[in-house]
């Protein structure tokens, strides 16, 4: 499996992840860890850098960039509405 087909393999499982959940804060930190942990799905992706061709590097470097901080940036919104929601 390439590195693209990984990302986008992760990507999706994230989606499904977060379509899951329910109001459960502990449910959405589940999601982070597993994704966004040390030993998270997007760590083993980093991990697999000395792998790759160095002059591919750069572009992989960049796209697994992409993709955590696109995998953030919707925890960090689920985040909010969850919040918001026990503020209500």
């Amino acid at each position: 499996m390439s590195l693209r087909d990984s990302i986008k393999a992760v990507r999706e499982q994230f989606r499904t992840a977060i379509e899951k959940i329910s109001n459960d804060p502990s449910a959405l930190e589940e999601i982070r860890v597993k994704f966004l942990g040390r030993k998270g799905e997007v760590a083993k992706l980093f991990s697999t850098m000395d792998k790759i061709a160095a002059e591919e590097r750069a572009e992989a470097g960049k796209l697994l960039n992409e993709l955590k901080n696109d995998l953030q940036s919707k925890f960090e919104s689920l985040n909010k509405k969850q919040d918001s929601k026990k503020s209500s």
